[in-house]
């Protein structure tokens, strides 16, 4: 075997053992999942789906959640730290829709489940939020 060949297959050798030490350094803590980077759209507000003709996402992006909340656009600084989460202060657009009915009934309901969120799980495609009596008040799949 040549010099140049018994050199590069060292160096592929070590390469692929440095790759196989880091893919296992990458595997999260149990309970340690992150949400930076996400983008989500609610299926269920307490146990409901959202009214028809709405949209409501959440997308976490440098430490910020925002999104759409049916009407209005809001956002608001997250933290979220071994399956806890806090969205302490939500601030959000103030525009008034009057269509489709209910729409801005649900906006505040979802808004306030999200600002009392104290937990989350992330299942598959799914990201649940939980209140601190640890119901599901927010159920969202993982935006195309």
């Amino acid at each position: 075997m040549s010099k140049r060949i018994f050199d590069m297959t060292l160096l592929a050798a070590v390469i692929l053992a440095f790759l196989a030490a880091c893919a296992g350094a990458a595997e999260p803590t149990p309970g340690v999942l992150e949400l930076e980077r996400t983008h989500w759209v609610l299926d269920t507000l307490n146990g409901s789906p959202p009214v028809a003709g709405t949209e409501i996402t959440l997308q976490f992006e440098d430490g910020t959640a925002a999104g759409l909340a049916g009407c209005n656009s809001y956002g608001g600084s997250y933290e979220a730290t071994d399956g806890r989460l806090s969205i302490p202060e939500i601030i959000r657009t103030e525009m008034a829709c009057l269509e489709p009915e209910g729409v801005m009934e649900q906006e505040n309901a979802y808004l306030m489940a999200l600002q009392g969120a104290a937990a989350y799980r992330l299942v598959d495609d799914r990201l649940q939020i939980e209140n601190a009596a640890g119901e599901a008040t927010l159920v969202f799949h993982m935006a195309e």
